[in-house]
């Protein structure tokens, strides 16, 4: 029997197979020996057999690890790692260290256990992760990575091989973050909030991770962050699933939680939210006023729900670019919203607003794209260009998969998906269902409403109104369109030589997730077996 080596090899990142040369010499030994030699890599540059990294409590390191022979032969075998506490005092007593093994919570290979199967050089991959514990002082431990058992042929492992150490010197977890990807900033308290704006820099993205809910219920007055030009603070807020409580914001123009948002805001629940603009013809809305401003800024809203909240314009006797989630948006991606219980009060003092938006910025030509969102309940009052989604679009929209059950109350131009379709690029409105107890209007302004999507004028569009449906028997009056509740085909790439209003079907559909699912809505992202759909 031919004397076999038997290597593993330890890859941070990409994995390299080597095999060990056979020994020389021509006896065979009675019992062959599993000979571990290590090698590793991370990228294209080699690592020593001792490997440090400094690590916070918590963070982690994915190596994969192999073991190879030198020769084939018409064997299999099963290798199994692990770590040797035994060689611990031996290494330190040998480099006049003091590391401590590892804890074995702190590591684990999946699977422990590979196979080299016949007539192959190199096992099967086994990933070993590194956890670097919780420590309150800066700590230093030490790994020794072994083959631990083989089976499958009369082989050994050589006591004289080399070993493979990884040292992980740990520090505390930075409680506080340092803005970056890997390490954002922890927001736990009404304080951290606060001082959002002052920790951003200019032309960086600064990174934000909520830890905690926070209740704002003793913040009286909010100052919109990113409200000044040029609107260069980009911003990565994650929600972390986190809940913001009891928001307010009132006594400024353009009143939210942004003032412009410049960056992506994904995975958190506004709850009790309430914004009181002042002033007049401004953008204003609950979580931004402004969805991105100007060409150079972009915008991304995902996975956010708003509930038992309010926009109010009460205060002054008109108000412009008003909603939930925001007033304005130009090259915005707004994706999974549900928003529950929410009001855009004020009798009819503002126009230009939606739930989700009011007014696609004039002169962008950055379309607001718009999918799976969903309004359940409350109620929007407005002027004109009036919708549960959004009221008017100017540079180019798309509305994919959205519903409302919310009712509307305006003077004239309103619409349950959107209120006033008017760029002169394409106007997209598909699978969207509107599940409303009444959409009305008391105005003089004749043809300007329906149930999907308002006025669509000559020489605008073109317009793809497809695959709509509004609930059989909804209330739908406006003073000066007869209250004619009608149903319009599919419109694909039309364009109207007059103004034109879009109803799309009544549905046969019993609830509006019935609706949902006959429209083919994503249920790994909306839950249907109630009466109306939820954000899962």
């Amino acid at each position: 029997m031919k004397k076999y080596l038997l290597t593993i090899l330890a890859l941070a990142g990409i994995v390299a197979t080597v095999s060990c040369k056979k020994d020389k010499g021509e006896d065979t030994p009675e019992t062959p020996s599993v000979v571990l030699s290590l090698e590793a890599s991370v990228g294209s540059n080699a690592v020593e057999a001792v490997t440090s990294y400094d690590l916070q409590s918590g963070q982690q390191r994915a190596i994969n690890v192999k073991a190879s022979v030198a020769e084939i032969g018409n064997y299999a075998l099963s290798v199994t790692f692990g770590g040797d506490n035994n060689l611990v005092a031996t290494y330190n007593a040998a480099n006049q260290t003091s590391y401590t093994m590892l804890p074995a919570t702190a590591y684990s290979f999946e699977p422990q256990s590979v196979t080299l199967d016949v007539y192959n050089k190199t096992t099967t991959a086994s990933v070993l992760t590194l956890t670097a514990p919780d420590v309150e002082v800066e700590t230093s431990y030490i790994f020794p990575l072994v083959i631990s058992n083989v089976k499958g042929a009369e082989f050994t492992v050589d006591p004289k091989a080399d070993k493979y150490y990884f040292v992980l010197n740990v520090k505390p977890e930075d409680k506080t973050g340092a803005g970056t990807k890997e390490n954002p900033y922890r927001l736990r308290t009404t304080e951290d909030l606060l001082a959002i704006e002052s920790k951003m820099v200019e032309g960086n993205v600064t990174y934000f991770r909520m830890e905690n809910d926070i209740d704002m219920k003793d913040v009286e007055k909010w100052a919109p962050i990113n409200l000044d030009e040029p609107y260069a603070l980009q911003i990565y807020f994650d929600g972390n699933g986190k809940t913001i409580k009891n928001f307010t914001c009132k006594e400024v123009e353009q009143a939210g939680f942004f003032g412009v948002l410049n960056g992506t805001v994904e995975n958190v629940t506004f709850d009790n939210a309430f914004i009181e603009p002042t002033g007049r013809k401004k953008a204003s809305g609950i979580l931004a006023a402004y969805l991105a401003k100007g060409n150079d800024i972009k915008a991304t809203v995902k996975k956010v729900t708003i509930k038992n909240s309010t926009h109010s314009t009460t205060v002054d006797t008109s108000h412009e670019r008003g909603g939930i989630v925001a007033g304005e948006s130009s090259d915005a991606l707004v994706e999974q919203v549900y928003i529950e219980n929410c009001n855009i009060t004020g009798d009819h003092r503002i126009r230009y607003v939606g739930f989700i938006g009011g007014l696609g910025a004039d002169g962008s030509d950055k379309p607001t794209v718009i999918r799976n969102c969903y309004v359940k309940g409350g109620t929007i009052y407005g002027d004109q260009q009036v919708a549960g989604i959004y009221g008017r679009s100017m540079a180019g929209i798309t509305i994919e998969n959205c519903g409302v059950s919310c009712d509307v109350d305006a003077n004239f131009n309103f619409a349950g998906i959107l209120a006033y379709p008017s760029s002169t690029v394409q106007e997209t409105v598909t699978g969207c269902l509107v599940w409303s107890n009444f959409l009305k209007g008391t105005g003089t302004n004749a043809r300007t409403s329906a149930t999907i999507a308002g006025v669509a004028e000559k020489g605008r569009g073109p317009f793809t109104f497809k695959n709509n449906v509004y609930k059989a028997g909804i209330e739908f009056s406006s003073a000066t369109d007869g209250n004619v509740l009608g149903e319009t085909d599919n419109w694909e790439n039309k364009t109207v030589d007059g103004n034109t209003p879009y109803f799309g079907k009544a549905s046969s559909a019993k609830t509006a997730s019935e609706a949902a699912k006959a429209l083919g809505w994503d249920e790994t992202i909306w839950d249907l077996s109630g009466a109306e759909p939820v954000l899962k």
